[in-house]
């Protein structure tokens, strides 16, 4: 699974974007955008962690859940 595929989940529906939040880590310009299964508070389905260009302490966390 990739961002690519997640969005177009999200065009057909079956994931909505649920929100965007901080997390404390590193996530890596060059190596992109990671994917990871989510099952938790927010339902079931994928966050995708990004890096953040303004901070290396503290990068995003996108969580995308089923509707």
């Amino acid at each position: 699974m990739n961002v690519k595929d997640i969005e177009a989940k999200v065009a057909s529906g079956e994931l909505i974007k649920h929100h965007t939040a901080y997390f404390r880590g590193y996530v890596s310009r060059v190596g992109g955008d990671l994917v990871h299964p989510y099952d938790g508070k927010f339902g079931s389905g994928f966050v995708v962690r990004s890096p953040n260009r303004k901070s290396t302490r503290y990068s995003y966390v996108t969580y995308y859940v089923e509707r």
